[in-house]
């Protein structure tokens, strides 16, 4: 996971990335549902969304030689 922050008055974005490994798209989708059933997550999206200004997601498969296989 990484982060930078911006600074007010700079030409920095703020930006964050998240790196989340699944055992496969199903585990990932299983997972993600779940979060729906969790105390208090409804609550967490309803008020972290409308700080989104842009958001990317991407699917990546690792290689193998990877230590993620």
């Amino acid at each position: 996971m990484g982060c930078r922050l911006d600074i007010p008055g700079s030409s920095l974005i703020s930006s964050v990335w998240l790196f989340l490994a699944y055992k496969d798209l199903q585990t990932r989708e299983d997972i993600r549902n779940a979060a729906w059933h969790k105390h208090g997550w409804e609550e967490l999206v309803y008020y972290t969304v409308p700080l989104i200004q842009e958001m990317e997601s991407r699917i990546m498969i690792p290689l193998k030689t990877s230590p993620l296989q």
